[in-house]
């Protein structure tokens, strides 16, 4: 109960500093400084993100450069608040403070005019094991919170053209981390063929897997192309299996903006064509 006081007491004291934060801007936000950093801003359409793992670990003078300097929207990326860190002058731990900490990362923000980004991470503490990071918390829930802010989508030069913000982080995870999932099972898996045949046969066969397929391709087109590509793994000479993959990967590259993404989707959709106009010479 002390604790959610004084948890509850940082929250106010938080938002009555921000608030009167708001009222007072800092100098160098005015007068002929101010108005020569706003017609920096006018010339510039860029976006600068940092990212970095919990409060403290930004550079400071990074952040000072692309946006006073240079003119650039810049943005900060703390996967966590600092939840799990030490405090030596004070008693807050845990959520408290993560709340200071995060108090102060406003408060600096204030100085370099960049924005404050956070995901679902709650820090566990100090390790130096990726292994471990990554099961306290979660790859694929850190690959979901790493996207394009939904208010930054509106603008088209940011859109990915190329690649994807999850594509790259995925790759910094296997760098540092390794190439397993975390998923245990995946560490000698059984082959994607054979998975796809029980799991064809507990739904009732190909046939189950295509009709749900194509009830999802406009609603959830990720699961149904998982359940077209099962289909087709599990019966590779049925025509079925092999149009619904067409059907639903070609759909989904239609709706895909990065070409490495299209790319890929598209592959799958050729590759069952090719395995229909086989099946088709066969007879």
């Amino acid at each position: 109960m002390k604790r959610l006081v004084s948890v509850l007491s940082m929250a106010l004291v938080l938002a009555a500093a921000l608030a009167q934060a708001q009222l007072s801007p800092v100098p160098q936000d005015q007068g002929s400084v101010g108005l020569a950093l706003a017609l920096r801003q006018l010339g510039s359409a860029a976006t600068f993100m940092h990212t970095t793992a919990h409060p403290d670990d930004e550079d400071n003078g990074l952040l000072v450069m692309m946006s006073r300097g240079r003119g650039l929207r810049t943005a900060l990326l703390t996967v966590t608040r600092g939840d799990g860190g030490q405090n030596e002058i004070g008693p807050e731990i845990f959520q408290a403070i993560g709340i200071l900490r995060t108090g102060e990362l406003m408060a600096m923000h204030r100085q370099d005019a960049a924005e404050q980004y956070f995901t679902s991470a709650f820090e566990f503490g100090y390790s130096f094991s990726v292994e471990e990071t990554l099961e306290k918390w979660g790859e694929e829930e850190i690959l979901a919170d790493i996207e394009i802010p939904e208010h930054l989508r509106q603008f088209h030069y940011l859109d990915p053209l190329y690649d994807r913000p999850e594509f790259i982080a995925r790759n910094v995870i296997r760098k540092y981390g390794g190439w397993w999932d975390g998923f245990s099972s995946n560490v000698l898996p059984a082959t994607m063929a054979d998975r796809a045949k029980e799991i064809s046969a507990l739904a009732g066969g190909a046939s189950a897997l295509i009709a749900r397929a194509t009830e999802l391709t406009s609603t959830d087109p990720k699961l149904a192309c998982h359940l077209a590509e099962w289909a087709a793994l599990a019966e590779p000479r049925n025509p079925k299996a092999h149009q619904c993959v067409i059907d639903v990967f070609k759909n989904r590259a239609e709706d895909e903006i990065s070409l490495m993404g299209r790319g890929i989707l598209s592959h799958a959709a050729r590759k069952s064509e090719k395995a229909l106009a086989l099946l088709d010479a066969d007879g």
